[in-house]
């Protein structure tokens, strides 16, 4: 995988067809790539989003939606999280997120 994998912080809200709410918003993420892409819009907060998703954990994040568990080390020259790009030498590609 030689293109941008890209992790968004994010803020769900459904909408009807005129664009209001139609739910409470959650809060997550979203992975993508130019071959995939995946959610998790299960936080209660963006702060516990920001808690879980650093750059320290960001490749385990990623790796842990079934789209992108080939990405490591050898496909992952870095990644973006959320608008700054995270060289692959400054991922930690052994930490493990604890779920």
């Amino acid at each position: 995988m030689s293109n941008r994998v890209t992790l968004q912080f994010t803020k769900f809200v459904n909408v009807d067809e005129q664009g209001k709410p139609t739910r409470e918003e959650s809060f997550g993420y979203r992975v993508f790539d130019d071959y995939g892409q995946s959610y998790n819009n299960t936080f209660e907060n963006m702060e516990e989003v920001a808690e879980k998703i650093t750059k320290d954990t960001v490749l385990s994040v990623i790796q842990s939606h079934p789209e992108f568990e080939d990405l490591d080390s050898d496909t992952c020259s870095g990644v973006f999280l959320n608008d700054t790009y995270i060289e692959r030498d400054c991922l930690d590609l052994n930490k493990v997120l604890d779920n």
